[in-house]
């Protein structure tokens, strides 16, 4: 649920321009967490969100803000 709300608003782009930096880092460390506490489930959930057509400006947010992501996604995608 929280990762698809995470991308539903990154979707609407509502006050997302002006709190860029806090959002990344919020997402960057959401990830991390459920990386380290082996939240395995949850983290595949959020990639197959990242993965799919549905959230295309939710995408390009991670991909321009924080593009160090991808690399933490494919190092997930990698251990499974």
């Amino acid at each position: 649920m929280l990762n698809e709300s995470m991308f539903r608003f990154l979707e609407t782009g509502n006050d997302v321009e002006e709190n860029k930096d806090v959002i990344s880092s919020a997402v960057e460390s959401y990830l991390k967490h459920l990386a380290s506490n082996k939240k395995n489930e949850a983290y595949a959930h959020w990639v197959s969100l990242f993965g799919s057509n549905d959230y295309p400006h939710a995408v390009l947010f991670f991909m321009t803000q924080k593009p160090t992501l991808y690399k933490d996604i494919m190092k997930f995608v990698k251990n499974l």
